[in-house]
């Protein structure tokens, strides 16, 4: 069972258009095997812009691993 510690993916809007749900789906879902391919970080999408992580420690290596892309910008969920 995967624990409460959860981010969020923030999607910019760009002049009056804010993203689809389904483009944020599509994008959280490929931060989230990014993750576990290249990072060996598992997860879960939890929905269209959350990640929830097993521990406080894949979580903060997940900060930073995603804080790399510039189509979101990644925050800690409490």
């Amino acid at each position: 069972m995967f624990g409460n510690y959860s981010i969020k993916l923030v999607y910019p809007s760009f002049k009056q258009h804010t993203p689809s749900q389904q483009y944020k789906e599509s994008i959280t879902y490929c931060a989230l095997i990014d993750l576990l391919i290249e990072h060996n970080i598992h997860a879960t999408q939890s929905s269209a812009s959350i990640l929830t992580f097993e521990s406080d420690r894949d979580r903060m290596l997940a900060v930073l691993v995603l804080s790399r892309n510039s189509g979101y910008t990644v925050q800690y969920i409490d």
